[in-house]
């Protein structure tokens, strides 16, 4: 079964060509008479060998009682990630995701499959969100990337070290339904995307990604968030927005608990009107770059 570590990332694929030059992506500081929220934007997978960890980042992490992650996917059961895969990502009543597509959409498709390496036979029995997804996933690691070089992973690793507690906004079934639950005719267009934009894609993620290592919010807003709002507005509202919200309410609590407290979400959520910077701006918390 192909990439079933992935698809809880959540689109992670589509933010994920990075080169080997040090980082310095945006870390910011949320904070009243008591409390500390460090929240920083993080790429779900990256080269091996790249360095984005800084002192100021290694610090906050450091003086922080607790992080947040978007879910426990590095934690979760294999036996229980498969499970919840199978059954929002792939067909319950012997349909095949051929019957969903053109003639014309299912050439491209093989097309496309064949030259990242990828069996058309192994996207058959996938929903078409999570054949994008496979898409994407395996494009990225064609080019190099490694999910266990990503921010979180290597998060992880380093508080298994120590005695820092590690939360979850959310589970990794709720994360993939935020997908599975779209409607089809938009899980389609998503999957077609994918394969046409294929061509260009590569470019759009050095972009992106030289954004994130640069910290520029409004060119990570316009090249993660741009297209989205315009051509998948229910995307947008599913994985993007109504998080946000969550997430903010959720800090909001937070707030009232004095300590120091990490958050690694995608960097996709911070920028905006309705980022998650923003949204706790609004708050009336102050909120500082770091």
């Amino acid at each position: 079964m192909v990439a079933l570590r992935f698809p809880a990332l959540c689109l992670a694929a589509l933010l994920a060509l990075i080169t080997s030059a040090a980082a310095d992506p945006a870390l910011f500081a949320v904070s009243d008479e008591d409390t500390t929220v460090y929240v920083f934007g993080t790429v779900h997978m990256l080269r091996s060998d790249e360095d984005w960890q800084g002192a100021t980042i290694s610090d906050a992490l450091a003086a922080s009682d607790a992080v947040y992650f978007e879910a426990d996917v590095y934690t979760i059961d294999p036996s229980v990630m498969q499970s919840v895969v199978v059954r929002h990502g792939f067909f319950q009543n012997g349909e095949d995701l051929s019957a969903y597509l053109s003639g014309d959409e299912w050439q491209a498709l093989a097309i496309y499959a064949a030259q990242i390496g990828l069996p058309i036979d192994a996207l058959l029995p996938m929903q078409p969100w999570f054949a994008a997804i496979t898409l994407a996933t395996v494009a990225a690691m064609a080019e190099g990337l490694d999910p266990d070089s990503g921010v979180e992973s290597l998060l992880h690793e380093d508080i298994a070290k120590t005695d820092i507690e590690r939360r979850y906004f959310e589970t990794v079934e709720q994360q993939i339904r935020f997908l599975s639950d779209l409607p089809m005719d938009i899980q389609i267009q998503l999957l077609n995307e994918t394969v046409t934009e294929s061509d260009t894609s590569m470019d759009t993620m050095d972009a992106l990604v030289a954004a994130w290592r640069e910290g520029d919010l409004d060119r990570l807003d316009e090249l993660a968030n741009g297209s989205m709002r315009e051509a998948f507005p229910d995307l947008y509202d599913a994985v993007i927005l109504r998080r946000n919200r969550n997430w903010a309410d959720e800090l909001t609590v937070l707030m009232e608990t004095p300590g120091t407290y990490f958050v690694a979400v995608g960097s996709a959520h911070l920028p905006g009107d309705k980022g998650l910077i923003n949204l706790l701006r609004g708050e009336g918390y102050a909120v500082a770059r770091q």
